[in-house]
């Protein structure tokens, strides 16, 4: 029931970031794309299929708010490796996103990263 709580807010404040950021940046992306995967995350709750089109949209566009943010969050549900989760949640981190959404990508990776041998190896050199 929490899950579907933050669910809701996350996306009515994607849905309202992503009409600033695009308006902002002058290169307009598709509401539909992002929409359908928003609908596939949220409404559907298909992970698989999410985590697949978060990771065909970030090839096209590194910096996609929206595919970072199902690629950290379906990842953490289906408890795969946690570099995806941390890989996700740092360039999230690294992008202008709303603040909650920072919020919720420093703590997944706060979650993540404590004993992980990918992250201490990151920042080891």
């Amino acid at each position: 029931m929490r899950l579907i709580t933050r669910a809701s807010l996350l996306l009515v404040l994607l849905l309202s970031a992503g009409a600033g950021v695009s308006q902002k940046a002058g290169s307009p992306q598709p509401t539909k794309t992002d929409d359908s995967l928003l609908q596939k995350f949220f409404t559907d709750f298909n992970l698989p299929a999410s985590a697949a089109g978060a990771d065909v949209r970030l090839h096209r566009t590194p910096k996609d708010v929206v595919a970072l943010f199902v690629r950290m969050e379906t990842a953490a549900e289906l408890q795969e490796r946690p570099e995806v989760v941390l890989d996700a949640a740092l360039r999230l981190c690294a992008i202008p996103a709303p603040p909650q959404l920072h919020e919720l990508a420093s703590n997944r990776v706060l979650q993540h990263a404590a004993n992980s041998w990918t992250f201490n190896l990151s920042f080891a050199g």
